[in-house]
């Protein structure tokens, strides 16, 4: 017995939670500034957590009324009547019931790329494929409906995530209406607002009684503080707005959920200080950091830093937990949330460190690559080219990261070894280099490009750490350094850095 073929489904990665992460580091999870996920870091209002309370008692019965009563308010709320609003456990939620709703085998769903990995994944889900329409960097991430429409091709389902995630870009109401106007009568156009309430921008719910190709999604994750949960809902046409009866998953959304969010609902107070916090802390960052940014509606920041899997690596063993955005097709970016202000104010210091200690240390790098790869590979391969034919050369940014790695290992290593342990560590690394580079002479004649590529790596390796070595127990031996106590990455970039050594580089502004 075996499921239908998923291969084409891609799991759902989420962002590793503070216990994880304190479990590895040794740390309390309390000592940890999580700013990967764009939650709350106000928590929930006080009155949802009493409502959770008061609730759990009476967790034994089905949440009929519960749902009932909740729909009714979101639906006063907007002005809507309650068979407008699709009550569903998350925004995700609300995202399958549409694709229940609306696509039929083989009908095709319009996203963003980047964009919300649930997208492509409800597609499949209900037997539909996915086309992608381009949020580019290179554009500023821009949203606009005439870029938007020039990849249209009559889908069954146009989905807008405003705010944008990861950038923060958005997409006015002007725009929206643009675009519903611009498509097809059979084509949904779906305006994801799950980060709404940080925009400036009136919400698309306002147009949803004049265009009924309009849906809107809204979740109380955010800005509420439940994301734990998983309670969120969509606003919809009412001519169409009845096939929610037909779609639902009964009881989908419990009852605590509910309770909690009828109380959040009524604190709107807790509600505006967390819109007002995340508005001052992503232009705290964008003021700060000395990096590029990008304006943002949402409660989290994209910045541009290098080598974002790097930063978010270092800036974890400071105890601040950023999100590297290599998934969303940005491995030069960090997205950064947007925590409290004095969660905000230390995320800033420490940040700011970890960029130039990180760029510092790829620098060094790519100055051992220039070194080891540059000489050995050309002067031994081109000798032997004609008899080899092409031979791949093996990635410089592979090999960055590659030897930033071996930098770690050996930066933790050093502080827990003696002087004299690492003195034979180095006598190794002498003679295994010389072997290293010995082969690699001996089978550039042979046809194994993939032990030459190894052995280069090995010669790298060692060459990053040899010269660490002679700045640890040569001329600095007796030099009294003054580090941040918790500062891995301000450890690692002395070993690379020669006393006349300017500061390490800024990375470019905004």
């Amino acid at each position: 017995m075996q499921p239908r073929d998923l291969s084409a489904h891609e799991p759902y990665v989420p962002g590793r939670g503070t216990k994880e992460v304190a479990r590895e580091l040794g740390v309390d999870p309390d000592s940890l500034i999580k700013l990967s996920s764009n939650e709350n870091p106000h928590g929930p209002s006080p009155a949802a957590v009493d409502a959770i309370a008061d609730t759990a008692e009476t967790v034994n019965t089905y949440p009929k009324s519960s749902h009932t009563d909740l729909t009714a308010r979101i639906a006063d709320y907007w002005g809507l009547s309650s068979e407008q609003i699709w009550l569903s456990p998350g925004a995700d939620g609300a995202i399958d019931y549409l694709s229940r709703a609306f696509l039929s085998p083989g009908d095709t769903m319009l996203i963003s790329d980047p964009g919300f990995s649930y997208y492509p994944m409800s597609a499949r889900y209900h037997h539909g494929t996915i086309r992608t329409y381009p949020v580019s960097k290179t554009q500023h991430f821009r949203q606009r409906a005439s870029d938007i429409l020039a990849q249209y091709d009559n889908e069954r389902l146009l989905y807008v995530t405003t705010p944008h995630n990861p950038s923060g870009s958005e997409l006015s109401p002007s725009e929206i209406t643009t675009l519903a106007e611009g498509v097809d009568d059979h084509t949904l156009v779906v305006i994801d607002e799950a980060y709404g309430e940080y925009s400036t921008n009136p919400s698309a719910i306002e147009l949803i009684e004049e265009y009924n190709n309009i849906a809107v999604l809204r979740t109380f994750s955010k800005a509420y503080g439940l994301a734990g949960l998983r309670i969120g809902y969509a606003a919809v046409p009412e001519s169409w707005a009845d096939a929610y009866a037909r779609i639902n998953t009964p009881f989908a959304a419990n009852k605590i959920a509910c309770q909690a969010a009828l109380a959040a609902i009524e604190d709107q107070s807790h509600v505006e200080r967390s819109i007002e916090t995340a508005r001052w802390a992503r232009e705290y960052y964008r003021e700060e950091l000395d990096v590029r940014t990008w304006p943002s509606g949402g409660n989290f920041v994209l910045c541009e830093v290098g080598d974002g899997n790097a930063v978010a690596e270092a800036a974890k063993q400071e105890g601040v937990i950023i999100r590297d955005t290599t998934s969303f097709g940005l491995p030069e970016c960090v997205r950064i949330s947007c925590g409290t202000r004095e969660q905000t104010k230390t995320a800033v210091d420490i940040l700011s460190e970890v960029i130039a200690d990180v760029d510092a240390a790829t620098t060094a790098a790519e100055s051992a690559i220039e070194t080891e790869v540059g000489r050995p590979w050309h002067s031994h391969v081109s000798q032997s080219q004609e008899r080899l034919g092409p031979v791949r050369q093996p990635s410089p940014n592979t090999l960055i990261h590659r030897s930033y790695t071996w930098m770690m290992l050996f930066m933790r290593a050093r502080r827990s070894l003696p002087q004299g342990v690492m003195r034979n560590v180095t006598q190794l690394l002498l003679i295994l280099r010389q072997l290293a580079r010995g082969l690699v002479i001996g089978m550039v004649s042979s046809n194994h490009t993939w032990l030459i590529i190894l052995m280069l790596m090995v010669l790298l390796s060692s060459d990053v750490i040899l010269k660490s070595l002679n700045l640890v127990f040569g001329s600095q031996m007796n030099q009294q350094h003054q580090y941040r106590k918790t500062s891995r990455a301000k450890h690692l970039i002395s070993f690379f850095r020669k006393p006349s050594t300017t500061t390490a580089k800024n990375m470019s502004g905004r």
